[in-house]
């Protein structure tokens, strides 16, 4: 939830297994917008800074990959960055105002 009480949610849908988003100002959600290449992805994490701007992060499976993706201004800007492609698993994310932050765990080591 951000300063001004909009509500933002990320999930993975199943079947299927691509990431969506939604946002919801209180009174009613945004359509799902779908964040996720195909392929097997899974693990969405999401956080939220107070000014509105949040970061999406999740785990593509098929690829051993790490995708991030921002929401500023309006939209999810931009094609999901991969953020690594080696032995990598459950990211967790944290955005707080235009700065953001993902970590995850690569072969044991928290990257």
């Amino acid at each position: 939830v951000d300063s001004t009480g909009n509500c933002y949610a990320v999930w993975r849908e199943y079947p299927g297994m691509d990431i969506y988003a939604a946002i919801s100002s209180g009174s009613s959600w945004t359509a799902p917008t779908p964040l996720s290449i195909t392929g097997n992805n899974a693990n969405p994490v999401l956080s939220v800074g107070a000014s509105g701007v949040a970061l999406a992060s999740w785990t593509n499976l098929d690829l051993n990959e790490i995708r991030a993706i921002w929401y500023s201004g309006g939209s999810w800007n931009g094609f999901p960055s991969i953020l690594s492609s080696e032995n990598s698993n459950f990211p967790a994310s944290a955005a707080l105002s235009a700065n953001g932050f993902v970590s995850w765990l690569n072969q044991g080591y928290i990257i």
